[in-house]
């Protein structure tokens, strides 16, 4: 009690409440949040703030501490001081469930969970720090520069879907946006519910070296591409970068939560996000589906954290260019996406369209090319409303 003491009465006598009344509720107890009630209602009946002795006579059990130190200050501390409780009592709370269970990982990123929601709850104007407005932010780029100078990227916070019918190459698409943000030293935790770890470890070295990764399962080796496997091997040694991979698959949003706070990535890569379930008891359908792109998006905002993942196209759309009504659960996808993608193969034309950016450029479509044999992804040209009509 002592540090929020000492954050009110500091509050109270600066004539300044706005660290108070900005105070995480949740941390609070119950006599502490009454306090806050209270002065907030008397803000509003008097137009003025009470001074300390006022506070005194209404709530007997509040006892002015005096501080020295600044607002700012006090209010770090008794928010961190005021974690450390929260810890302790979840603990206490759900101590005979913590001693039954065989695995704590639930728990555990449970408590982590409701702890980054604090922190990130709020952001004020006239406090807010402008110093980050110079720091290193920059976006991680696709590398696929028609589409990057559009969206500019996957940036911190951002939930990112690309979406298509099976054959559309969009694990592929994953995969090359892994490829280029682990040669560049990123720590990626790419999650796939579709295909082995094994696989996924395989396509980003035939990108690293250029080879074709059907020869893992067909044969045919040559001295030359086993001179590449041990290239991308040896690339994989030296590299500051990472991916990691879980294995298993079907993972469910707390897993990533407790995965992402295990492993510290610079960004998700989920490939098969429609197989997922939230956690939250949605056994399926557009509930389901909806519970997870929520419970994904508050993931990337609250840990600061992009994430792409991959959703299916309904058959409606099967050799048509793809459309925002025909992914699966395309109501909570499109509403929680900071952008959509959309893939697409019409008369053997790739196409990558973009169907939904905060940012401005919706419509703007993309002929790709894929080099099976060397693993590379280019963009031949931009297919315009015209092209579509012609091939109609």
């Amino acid at each position: 009690m002592s540090t929020f003491n000492r954050l009110m009465t500091r509050s109270l006598e600066d004539r300044n409440l706005q660290f108070l009344l900005r105070f995480p509720k949740a941390l609070l107890n119950k006599q502490e949040v009454r306090w806050i009630e209270w002065c907030s209602k008397y803000i509003s009946m008097h137009s003025t703030i009470p001074s300390v002795d006022r506070v005194k006579r209404e709530f007997e059990f509040f006892i002015a501490m005096e501080s020295e130190d600044p607002l700012s200050d006090l209010y770090e501390q008794t928010i961190a001081a005021k974690k450390k409780e929260y810890v302790i009592r979840f603990l206490t709370e759900h101590e005979t469930e913590l001693r039954e269970c065989t695995d704590p990982t639930k728990l555990i990123s449970e408590m982590h969970n409701n702890l980054a929601v604090v922190n990130s709850q709020v952001e004020f104007y006239t406090t807010a720090d402008r110093s980050t407005y110079f720091e290193n932010q920059i976006a991680l780029p696709f590398y696929i520069p028609q589409l990057d100078a559009i969206t500019g990227g996957a940036g911190k916070g951002d939930c990112i879907y690309l979406s298509g019918r099976p054959g559309s190459s969009k694990t592929t698409y994953l995969k090359w946006i892994a490829y280029n943000w682990v040669i560049r030293n990123h720590r990626i935790l790419f999650i796939s519910n579709e295909n082995t770890a094994s696989s996924i470890i395989a396509s980003i070295d035939a990108m690293v070296a250029g080879w074709n990764p059907i020869k893992i399962r067909h044969g045919g080796w040559t001295e030359k591409d086993k001179r590449k496997v041990k290239s991308a091997a040896y690339f994989a040694s030296i590299s500051d970068g990472e991916i990691i991979v879980p294995k298993g698959g079907r993972t469910d949003v707390q897993s990533v939560i407790a995965l992402h706070d295990e492993f510290s990535p610079d960004a998700i890569l989920i490939d098969g996000v429609y197989l997922m379930t939230s956690g939250r008891g949605f056994a399926k359908g557009w509930e389901k589906e909806k519970a997870v792109s929520q419970d994904l998006k508050a993931l990337a905002m609250n840990r600061g954290c992009p994430i792409v993942g991959t959703i299916q196209q309904g058959r409606a759309t099967e050799g048509k260019r793809a459309t925002k009504e025909g992914a699966a659960g395309t109501d909570g996808y499109l509403q929680d996406a900071d952008i959509f993608l959309a893939t697409s193969v019409i008369d053997d034309q790739r196409i990558l369209e973009i169907l939904k950016n905060r940012w401005g450029g919706e419509g703007t479509a993309l002929g790709i090319s894929i080099d099976f044999d060397r693993m590379t992804v280019n963009v031949t040209r931009a297919i315009f409303e015209e092209d579509e009509e012609e091939s109609s």
